[in-house]
């Protein structure tokens, strides 16, 4: 369900293909964790992804489930591969945020003053992550005109913290978004060097 959920959705949002090996949830513990995690790259670009993840995982606040807001108590990201394609016109990681953040502006147009939805396309159930952390990325910084060839960099880790801490609580595309702007300002700080 899980699994389907991602493949399906997530699409929308990044405006690229999205595919996941496998989705392995324990209900009582509260925790998924999600294997071979891929973003592909929009169209026009060379390398054949744009983000690998072989592993996260993810630790729910359980009694949060039937709730308005689900509490996320942590995500963990390990080790993900990074590509970061630039051509003239731009990079493949500013055209996925481009498309995250036109997403999220639909969103946003079909939720009343109150948060409640309106008909039409919404984000889902509302959420709040405490800790969101990152480590080990690997980015490779690649030109299209070299065929996605390039040259590979560590990005230090990311940690977040109190994301949708607020009453309100935010949609999964407003947390990738933030997310995803994050990853993509480190990104272009190390690669800018």
């Amino acid at each position: 369900m899980f699994k389907e959920g991602i493949t399906k959705y997530a699409p929308k949002i990044t405006g690229t293909e999205v595919t996941v090996s496998a989705v392995d949830v324990a209900w009582f513990s509260g925790r998924a964790q999600l294997k071979d995690l891929v973003i592909g790259n929009p169209d026009g670009f060379r390398a054949p992804t744009a983000v690998e993840i072989p592993d996260a995982t993810v630790a729910v606040q359980a009694r949060s489930v039937l709730r308005k807001k689900l509490v996320i108590h942590s995500i963990e990201i390990e080790r993900p591969f990074i590509t970061y394609e630039r051509q003239l016109s731009g990079s493949n990681l500013t055209d996925i945020q481009a498309n995250i953040e036109s997403f999220v502006g639909r969103v946003k147009h079909h939720f009343g003053i109150n948060g409640e939805p309106n008909p039409g396309p919404t984000g889902g159930k509302k959420l709040q992550v405490n800790e969101l952390v990152i480590r080990g990325a690997k980015v490779k910084l690649a030109l299209t005109m070299l065929g996605g060839r390039g040259a590979k960099v560590t990005l230090p880790d990311i940690r977040l913290e109190n994301l949708g801490r607020d009453d309100e609580g935010m949609t999964g595309p407003e947390l990738f978004d933030v997310v995803w702007k994050t990853v993509v300002k480190a990104t272009l700080r190390l690669t800018d060097k």
